[in-house]
């Protein structure tokens, strides 16, 4: 890819200018708050009792409601294809009926009366609170709007992606007109930009996607300038980027997660270039088996992030230089992974400078836990259960908000928004419904059966790739191109040439696609610079390593090759 040479909310993402009182946060960005939106000073419940809860329609199934956003008098969200308006009881004010549902995350914001809210289909509605209408529709391209979005002087921020996050764009849109300023796509690494999200310095909007590459763009033109590869870093290979980019003013450095369970630090210098990238895994050592697809959350001189380790749910507590972690394990069901962002609760009047960290558990029956850290001694508690539903037990994504009184807002995957208060005595918890094994939808994806068979494509390569050893030193082919020249019956005859990465004696090829009713899948170990093959129509990813014997690259993706 080449630069131009000139130079140039999960919940509560929202910057909100009539929102509930929340802690500031001074390390947070003027408006690019996601940090202080995860930070309270409320009193908030050790032992939780529902004060009131909301189904907004009936189903078995599963069932997503978005992010909540808040006035000092009102609660929108929004469910299936309509938004609506709450009071602090509970009571359903308004309903507004739009033509597109929402996708399985719905991380809405509000700014100023503006509703933005991304919705599928690669569609941004913007909603007038004042007067509960539509202002405008900003149609991204046909996908999944599963990213957070970050507003900035008049912008707004935020992706698209395909079910397997193989495809899609990051865009720029004017937050009055919901007109494009600007489309960001990577030709050469095409990628889906999947739960993650923007933050800004003030100048420059930086994010990451599912190709494992760190974007600086600017705010309102199309410029780029620059793109950084995560696997710049002696991390594990894994390197897909779901996760909110977190910026902390203090230290002037970016931070974000990556779906391998590393966490990224990073400056800028005064071009707009990525300087001074380390990376630390979230675990004791680098994780073989892990997932992480929260952001960072800083709290003074502390980073806070959740991520799913050798089968269990944890919550990682680092330094912001990365020089003393700990890890928390919550023991108790193995399939736990824990996707919400945390929320972190201040107790002011704690001599002990005590803080409650929250989060929520993608596995029934969808509850709410806490941990608490005592900051200045640097001691935790056991992992504590705040609250877990009688009924509507359901698998759960969703972040935790917190209100001024200390309440705690959040919905499983049962489609119930549940409003959490302290317990009393007295309270008596409703009597259980019969039990019903709830159907899981741990990660938003497309159609399944091609999630299965990208699955099953996904262990063969790895199967092929567990033959090797990662090595820093052998560097992967570049100069990749391709050619389809004739037609072999049905098939196509495609020629890929190469220049051998440094280091490598062979470069190993691996190719998949697939399709609603079929996979491919082969691989080829190739000891010169090119290789012929034939290939039925369509679009294949294709892998290219380099090799040494029982050693590896990293890898390099190429671009989805379209064969007409």
């Amino acid at each position: 890819m080449k630069l131009p040479n000139r130079l140039i909310s999960t919940v509560l993402t929202a910057v909100v200018a009539t929102t509930m009182a929340f802690a500031p946060a001074s390390q947070a960005a003027s408006d690019c708050d996601y940090v202080t939106k995860h930070i309270t000073t409320a009193q908030t419940p050790d032992k939780g009792f529902v004060k009131w809860s909301v189904k907004f329609r009936e189903t078995t199934g599963t069932a997503y409601n978005s992010t909540p956003c808040f006035t000092a008098s009102n609660i929108y969200i929004y469910s299936y294809k309509s938004l609506y308006c709450l009071d602090y009881n509970g009571n359903i004010l308004k309903k507004l009926d739009l033509a597109t549902e929402m996708n399985s995350a719905c991380k809405m914001i509000l700014q100023d009366d503006s509703l933005y809210i991304p919705l599928s289909k690669g569609n941004i509605v913007c909603i007038d609170i004042g007067t509960f209408s539509q202002k405008w529709t900003f149609n991204m391209q046909e996908g999944q709007s599963l990213c957070n979005i970050l507003y900035h002087e008049g912008m707004i921020y935020t992706g698209v992606t395909n079910g397997a996050g193989t495809e899609g764009a990051f865009y720029g849109i004017n937050a009055d007109t919901g007109k494009e300023a600007w489309r960001y796509s990577c030709d050469e690494d095409p990628c889906g930009f999947y739960w993650s999200g923007a933050a800004t310095d003030g100048k420059y909007i930086v994010f990451g996607g599912d190709n494992g590459k760190i974007v600086i763009h600017d705010a309102t033109e199309n410029i780029l300038y620059d793109v950084k590869d995560i696997e710049d870093t002696p991390l594990v290979d894994t390197k897909k980027i779901r996760s909110s980019v977190i910026y902390d003013a203090e230290s002037g450095c970016f931070y974000l997660n990556s779906t391998a369970a590393n966490i990224y630090r990073f400056s800028l210098d005064g071009d707009g270039k990525i300087t001074d990238l380390i990376g630390e895994s979230l675990g004791e050592n680098k994780l073989s088996n892990a997932n992480c697809t929260t952001a960072p959350i800083i709290y003074k001189n502390k980073i806070f992030t959740c991520s799913y380790q050798n089968s269990e749910g944890c919550i990682t507590i680092l330094n912001k230089d990365f020089s003393q972690k700990k890890v928390i394990r919550r023991e108790g069901n193995p399939l736990a992974d824990i996707k919400s962002t945390p929320l972190i609760s201040e107790v002011n009047n704690s001599s002990e400078h005590k803080i409650s960290i929250y989060f929520t558990q993608n596995f029934p029956p969808g509850g709410i836990y806490s941990l608490t850290y005592l900051y200045d001694k640097e001691q935790y508690s056991e992992i504590n259960t705040v609250f877990e539903p009688v009924n509507d037990k359901q698998f759960c994504i969703s972040d935790i908000a917190a209100d001024e009184s200390g309440n705690l807002y959040y919905s499983n995957d049962s489609g119930r928004f549940f409003c959490i208060r302290q317990r009393k005595d007295g309270d008596v918890d409703p009597t259980p419904r019969p039990t019903v094994t709830p159907a899981a939808s741990p990660s938003p994806t497309g159609n399944p059966s091609i999630a299965k068979k990208t699955s099953i494509a996904s262990d063969k390569m790895n199967k092929v790739l567990k033959k090797y050893k990662k090595s820093g030193l052998i560097k992967p082919p570049k100069r990749i191109k391709f050619i389809s020249k004739k037609k072999s019956g049905k098939k196509h005859i495609v020629t890929f040439k190469w220049i051998k990465g440094k280091k490598s004696k062979k470069t190993l090829i691996i190719l998949l696609r697939t399709t609603k009713t079929t996979t491919y899948y082969k691989s080829f170990i190739i000891a010169g610079k090119k290789k012929t093959i034939k290939l039925s129509k369509g679009k294949y990813k294709v892998y290219f390593y380099g090799l040494n014997n029982k050693k590896i690259s990293s890898k390099r993706v190429y671009k989805k090759v379209g064969i007409a």
